[in-house]
């Protein structure tokens, strides 16, 4: 179930402490939205039949239409019997985009299932699905933007009270990445427990770059002991607060959802009372936000 190279294929964001983008790795988009400027683009969203050479023979026929395709995608994988393929044709307008949908019916007959047309100049255009799963997981998508903002705001009121709300934020989310992607991997008593402990942090690195959060490197993840020191590059909370500046009062440590969520998932992982520090931060002028984790008494209640 748990693939450790899986979460190693996350692109690294642009921010002021980002290396340079790795070329063999793309980004990722999600495909639910377009925006088609003087010129219409046409979305062929195709439910097939999963069986070889589905894919070409589609693409065989929009080619020998004369048309180009600017993006292909298929949004999951096709385990059962059908799959979905996500095709955006270039200067295709609306009756463009119905010609092709007939083509593609009349040459693969049944072995096309449904075809929906999106077609839009100089707008939107979205693509409807059910829901964004992550690992079985119902997700909410926000962009980075607004989440800065949102932390903006939050300090606005007073940086007493951004302290408690983040951090009991960061907890929250801390202990959900360990049961969503983690507890399954502590359960696998075929292994030893150091290795699975192990793993466990490894894991939490990754998860924590997939989720846009920041770079993170723990330091003491060999010996396993009672501490352990966390360096994070591009975290997200304090580079999202630097780009609001001194002339706000944003200056000092102030990780306190980074903090809330490392606290979370060791306080999980270790089943032990957790104290972390934050001992170096960006807004100080430092290259990398670093904290502390010691383990304390075992916990009584998760």
């Amino acid at each position: 179930m748990i693939i450790l190279s899986f979460w190693k294929i996350v692109l690294k964001r642009k921010g002021p402490l980002v290396k340079k983008r790795e070329k063999d790795i793309p980004d990722l988009y999600l495909d639910t939205v377009y925006f088609s400027e003087n010129k219409p683009l046409s979305l062929l969203l195709l439910k097939a039949i999963n069986k070889p050479g589905i894919i070409f023979k589609v693409t065989e026929i929009i080619a020998g239409k004369g048309k180009n395709i600017i993006k292909l995608n298929v949004p999951d994988i096709a385990f059962g019997d059908y799959g979905f393929v996500l095709i955006l044709i270039d200067n295709c307008d609306e009756s463009c985009g119905e010609d092709l949908k007939k083509e593609i019916v009349n040459r693969l007959g049944n072995d096309i299932i449904k075809i929906d047309v999106f077609t839009s100049t100089n707008s939107y255009v979205f693509l409807k699905y059910n829901r964004l799963l992550l690992l079985d997981d119902e997700s909410i998508v926000m962009t980075k933007r607004m989440i800065e903002r949102a932390i903006y705001y939050v300090y606005k009121k007073g940086m007493f009270n951004a302290t408690a709300f983040l951090t009991d934020f960061g907890r929250g989310i801390g202990e959900s990445i360990y049961d969503i992607f983690i507890s399954e991997l502590m359960k696998d008593v075929e292994r030893k427990y150091e290795e699975r402990l192990r793993d466990s942090l490894k894991m939490f690195t990754y998860i924590y770059k997939a989720l846009g959060l920041g770079d993170m490197l723990i330091e003491g993840l060999e010996e396993l002991g009672n501490s352990y020191r966390i360096i994070i590059r591009n975290n997200y909370e304090c580079t999202a607060l630097a780009k609001y500046g001194s002339k706000h009062g944003f200056v000092g440590k102030v990780g306190n959802m980074t903090k809330g969520v490392i606290e979370g998932f060791f306080r999980k992982l270790f089943n032990r009372e957790v104290s972390v520090k934050e001992i170096e931060c960006v807004l100080e002028g430092r290259q990398a936000d670093v904290f502390t984790v010691d383990l304390r008494e075992y916990a009584f209640e998760l």
